[in-house]
C-alpha cells in the first residue's frame, strides 16, 4: 500500500476522460485519466455534457468483462472443491432432515436488523453536499483486493473480508454505541491467526444483533468469530465456496454455496459444537450465487443459481417449495425478498439475471408476474447482469436495480414496476450498491463512488473512494464507509 499516492479525489471535480481499453483483456476496464483543469475541489459535479462521456463503451465491455470475472471465478472454485473432495472424508447428515434431532421449526427464523437508528429518516448537510474532508479516512488494511463487508447493528464497527484471508475490523467513530466502540478497543484488528480464520478468500461476512460476526469463504467453511479478540469457531458442511451468509435474527445463520446446498445454523451462545448446523437442503443442481430472506406467513428463503434457476425454500420443513427453472437466460445473479409485499398467503420478490433481466415473482403463481429488461441495451442488445435489487426501507413501493451495464434504476411498483428515474452517470460497471433513507450510494469499477438522492433523481456527488473498483459501500448514521480492490477501506466523515 506504500505505493498509494493519487487518489481519484484530486481530479474528480473537473470531470474525467474515458478511454476504451481492448476487452480482450481479463483486467480491462474503463481507464480513467485526470483533466487538471481544477484541483479546488474533490467532489464530483456532472453536467449534461459530462454524462454522454464514454457512454457509449458500459454495455459491451461489462458483458465480456463479466463473463471473463465468472469463469476465472469458475475455475478457483472447481480447484478448490477437488482440493476439499481429496481431504474430507467428514460424514455429513442427508438432506432435507434437521441435525442433531433438531427442527429448524423450533428456531424463531426473521430478517436481523441491519441498524439500531430509524433508517426512513432522511439524510441533510454533509450528506447532500458531500463530506468536509473528501478524501477520507484511509485505512490501507491488506495488499489484496477487499472482497465484502458488514456493518454492525449498533453501527460502532465495519468489518472487511479479504482475498488475502483475514477480515478486518474497522472501528467508526461517532457510532449510536460508542460504549461498545470503546470496549473492544476503538482500534483495527486482524480477524486472523495461525489457529483461525479462513485459508482462501473471505467471500461474504455478517455481524450478528450481539456483534459477533460470522464469514464465509472459499475455502468451504464458515467462521463464527467472537465480538471481541481473534477467536473463532469453523462452522463445517459445505463442500464448496460459501457465496452467501445472514443473520437472521438473534440466533440462526443462513448460509449458501457452490456445493448448491442451502444451510441453517445454530449461532446461539449456548449451543455446542454438535448443535450448530439445523438443518441442509439442496436448492438446485447448480451453485448457488444469491440468497434472500422472505417475508409472510411462512419461515421461507429465495435463491438463484448459476442455471438460470430461482428456488423458494421453506425454512421450517426444510424443502423446496418451488421451482422456476430458467427464469434467466445464464447466471441468475441477484435475489431479493420483498419487505413490504409479504402477506400470510404469500410472498413477493424479484430476481435478476445475467441477461440483464429484472422478473418480479409471486410465491403463489408458477410463472414470473413480470419481466422488465431494465439492464439490456436498445442499441446493441447486449445485457448487463443485475448484481443489485434493493428496497428503500420504509417505503414499500419502490424498487431500486444495478447492473453490470453502469446503470442505476428506481421503480414504482403501482406503476406495474415502470421506470420513474434512470442514472447512467457511471463510466464502468457497477460493484456495490447501498441504500439509507433517501440516497442511494454506489461503486464502479473505476474507483468511482457515486451518491444519489433516489427521491428526486439527481447525482449529489462523487467520491474517488479506491484505486480499482469499489466492492463494498455502507452508511452509518454519521460516516460513509467504503472498500475495494486496492485493499484500502476509506471512512467519510458525514457530520
Amino acid at each position: 500500500m506504500a505505493g498509494r499516492h493519487l487518489r481519484l479525489e484530486e481530479y474528480a471535480s473537473s470531470g474525467i476522460a474515458v478511454e476504451s481499453e481492448d476487452v480482450g483483456d481479463v483486467l480491462s476496464r474503463v481507464k480513467v485519466r485526470p483533466m487538471h483543469a481544477d484541483k479546488r475541489s474533490a467532489r464530483l459535479s456532472l453536467n449534461d455534457d459530462e454524462k454522454g462521456d464514454g457512454v457509449a463503451h458500459r454495455a459491451g465491455a461489462s458483458h465480456h468483462q463479466n463473463d471473463r470475472y465468472m469463469e476465472a471465478f469458475d475455475a478457483a472454485f472447481e480447484e478448490l472443491s477437488a482440493a476439499e473432495a481429496a481431504r474430507s472424508g467428514r460424514e455429513r447428515h442427508e438432506l432435507g432432515e434437521a441435525a442433531d434431532g433438531s427442527s429448524a421449526a423450533v428456531m424463531t427464523l426473521k430478517r436481523a436488523s441491519s441498524a439500531t437508528t430509524d433508517p426512513t429518516q432522511e439524510l441533510g448537510g454533509a450528506w447532500l453536499q458531500g463530506p468536509s474532508a473528501p478524501e477520507g479516512e484511509l485505512h490501507a488494511v491488506s495488499a489484496q483486493p477487499l472482497m465484502c463487508m458488514s456493518l454492525s447493528a449498533d453501527e460502532s464497527e465495519a468489518v472487511v473480508g479479504s482475498s488475502d484471508h483475514a477480515l478486518y475490523v474497522v472501528p467508526l467513530g461517532g457510532s449510536v454505541s460508542s460504549r461498545a466502540s470503546r470496549s473492544s478497543g476503538s482500534r483495527l484488528r486482524t480477524l486472523y491467526t495461525k489457529r483461525y480464520g479462513h485459508t482462501e478468500w473471505v467471500t461474504c461476512v455478517a455481524h450478528l444483533p450481539d456483534r459477533r460476526v460470522i464469514s464465509g469463504g472459499m475455502d468451504s467453511k464458515l467462521c463464527l468469530w467472537d465480538a471481541t479478540g481473534v477467536k473463532c469457531e469453523d462452522l463445517l458442511g459445505h463442500s464448496g465456496s460459501v457465496s452467501c451468509v445472514l443473520a437472521v435474527g438473534d440466533e440462526a445463520a443462513l448460509s449458501a454455496g457452490y456445493d448448491k446446498m442451502l444451510r441453517l445454523w445454530n449461532v446461539s451462545r449456548r449451543a455446542s459444537s454438535r448443535q450448530r448446523e439445523v438443518s441442509v437442503i439442496k436448492a438446485g443442481t447448480a451453485p448457488i450465487l444469491d440468497v434472500s430472506l422472505l417475508l409472510g406467513g411462512q419461515q421461507a428463503a429465495v435463491c438463484g443459481d448459476r442455471d438460470g434457476g430461482v428456488q423458494m425454500i421453506d425454512l421450517q420443513a426444510n424443502k423446496v417449495l418451488r421451482k422456476h427453472a430458467n427464469a434467466h437466460r445464464g447466471h441468475t445473479t441477484s435475489v431479493l425478498g420483498s419487505r413490504g409485499d409479504g402477506t400470510d398467503e404469500g410472498s413477493v420478490f424479484f430476481s435478476g439475471g445475467q441477461d440483464g433481466a429484472v422478473k418480479v415473482w409471486d410465491s403463489r403463481q408458477k410463472t414470473a408476474a413480470f419481466s422488465l429488461d431494465l439492464h439490456v441495451d436498445p442499441r446493441s442488445g447486449k445485457s448487463g447482469a443485475v448484481g443489485f435489487l434493493r428496497e428503500p426501507v420504509g417505503d414499500a413501493n419502490t424498487l431500486i436495480t444495478g447492473g453490470a451495464d453502469g446503470v442505476i434504476n428506481v421503480l414504482d411498483k403501482r406503476q406495474s414496476y415502470g421506470v420513474v428515474h434512470s442514472f447512467t452517470e457511471h463510466l464502468d460497471f457497477i460493484y456495490s450498491l447501498h441504500v439509507r433513507s433517501q440516497l442511494c450510494f454506489s461503486g464502479a469499477g473505476n474507483g468511482m463512488l457515486h451518491v444519489h438522492d433516489w427521491k428526486q433523481g439527481k447525482l449529489l456527488y462523487g467520491l474517488g473512494a479506491n484505486q480499482a473498483a469499489v466492492r463494498a459501500v455502507a452508511a452509518s448514521v454519521n460516516q460513509l464507509v467504503a472498500a475495494g480492490d486496492d485493499g484500502g477501506v476509506v471512512v467519510y466523515d458525514m457530520k
